[in-house]
């Protein structure tokens, strides 16, 4: 695991769904997680959320870079 990859994969994700009203629940989630758990469930579905959006590049990109904390 590389904390830097799953910094930037937090990162990208909280980009990428900002402006979308649905995911505000997966952000606060991730912004307020108390720990590793409630950040790998926010990872979880705000791939789910950006697949449903059709920005499959950024989810598989996410995937990659939290392959054995949240994938």
């Amino acid at each position: 695991m590389n904390m830097d990859s799953i910094s930037n994969a937090l990162l990208m994700l909280v980009d990428a769904l900002r402006d979308d009203e649905e995911s505000v629940a997966i952000i606060e989630l991730i912004d307020t997680a108390e720990g590793d758990g409630e950040i790998i469930e926010g990872l979880k579905r705000g791939v789910e959320r950006l697949e449903t959006l059709g920005k499959n590049a950024i989810a598989d990109d996410i995937r990659k870079k939290t392959i054995g904390f949240a994938f």
